[in-house]
């Protein structure tokens, strides 16, 4: 075994993992009723493909490598483990899986392998604590439409449009995944857009999830210093004159 390998599997066995209620109730309170506190914690994919490895290591040692590719992401999935059970304990009503899930790069072979069993074992472990289970869903999702439908989780977070990249359009998420919540993100390169467009572009899509059970709207993107303010307010005065509407 490599001293690299040894190094990163020595750092996630020596990790530990600390409660700290007591910030989260604090950011709880400066809100109050106009929002809630959400958990985002890692997934073993995740880290794996962002952190430590890189696309193109994770795909070589992926195939070139797959017993050692394994007890990393077992080691992590074990790690992990204790993570979420803090969380499922903690004062949240919602918990989101930072995945950026998207089917170029987590195929449905690793998906169904990998990801799909740790997601509905942490959403299983969620709901018998009363919590919501997202999943950090930014990309492209077609190929792993039909997987995702099998899962527990609750909420797709950032389901990304066409308008933004995405290949799977909403009316046909929607269609598929009944029984989740598509949290959708406003494409960001709308934000160049003059007011009219954005207006647009929020009517027709709120008239695709009519009467809208099952859907929000959010921004997670980083916006443009000297179009935020353009962008936001467009989008929170048409929510709140169409929102009810359709």
């Amino acid at each position: 075994m490599s001293p690299t390998i040894l190094f990163v599997k020595f750092i996630i066995e020596n990790t530990r993992y600390y409660k700290d209620y007591d910030s989260f109730l604090e950011a709880q309170e400066d809100i109050g009723e106009d929002g809630i506190v959400a958990a985002v914690a890692e997934t073993p994919m995740h880290m794996m493909i962002w952190y430590l490895m890189g696309v193109e290591k994770f795909s070589i040692d992926l195939y070139e490598h797959p017993q050692e590719f394994n007890k990393l992401a077992n080691l992590l999935e074990e790690k992990y483990d204790e993570m979420y059970k803090i969380i499922a304990d903690s004062p949240t009503e919602l918990v989101i899986g930072g995945e950026n899930l998207s089917g170029d790069i987590i195929s449905p072979p690793l998906f169904e392998k990998y990801s799909a069993p740790f997601h509905n074992k942490q959403a299983r472990l969620m709901h018998k604590k009363g919590k919501i289970y997202a999943v950090h869903c930014d990309g492209r999702l077609n190929c792993l439409k039909d997987l995702i439908k099998k899962t527990d989780i609750d909420v797709i977070d950032s389901f990304t449009l066409p308008e933004g990249g995405g290949d799977l359009s909403l009316e046909e998420a929607k269609k598929l995944w009944k029984n989740k919540v598509i949290w959708a993100n406003f494409p960001a390169c709308l934000c160049h857009e003059n007011e009219e467009k954005i207006r647009k572009f929020l009517i027709q899509t709120l008239r695709k999830v009519t009467p809208g059970d099952g859907f929000m709207l959010e921004y997670s993107e980083d916006l443009p210093v000297n179009l935020w303010k353009k962008t936001l307010t467009v989008i929170a005065e048409t929510m709140e004159k169409y929102g009810n509407y359709f």
